[in-house]
């Protein structure tokens, strides 16, 4: 899978990046660059260019995504505290993200995964340094479950 790190960048730049990606993954500011409005517009325009799959990051607030054909969805982040270091924690994402996907995990839980490894990195100093263990990423998951 192509996952696209969708960040501030020249418009006409992120539109042909786009439609290259099968997963085009925006930060919030890079969304607002791309197409401006409301985040569901934003991603209906990065589907409408191509991508499979358009999801915007949302720190605190988790992510939104939405796959061709369906409908937005929302993605709640984890919880963690204390918070030492936010540097790189979605460049966590992506890579845990495109490591899931090549797994071949289903779109919410590699969705999940992601969320899980970037919130694990906020709780540690040192940019990429500071990226968790997988083991500790799939503690995290069994130990806060999808509701049933």
């Amino acid at each position: 899978p192509a996952v696209l790190d969708a960040d501030i960048a020249p418009r006409e730049d992120l539109r042909r990046l786009v439609a290259n990606a099968g997963w085009a993954v925006f930060s919030e500011p890079g969304l607002v660059v791309f197409a401006p409005g409301p985040p569901e517009q934003g991603l209906a325009a990065a589907l409408a260019c191509g991508a499979a799959v358009a999801v915007v990051t949302l720190g605190a607030h988790g992510a939104l995504w939405q796959r061709q054909g369906g409908a937005p969805q929302r993605l709640p982040a984890f919880a963690v505290a204390p918070v030492q270091d936010t540097t790189a924690a979605g460049d966590v994402f992506h890579g845990a993200l495109a490591l899931a996907l090549a797994e071949g995990q289903a779109d919410a839980q590699a969705l999940r995964f992601a969320s899980a490894a970037a919130a694990l990195k906020c709780l540690r100093r040192g940019a990429v340094l500071g990226a968790p263990q997988r083991s500790d990423v799939e503690a995290l998951l069994h130990a806060r479950p999808l509701p049933a």
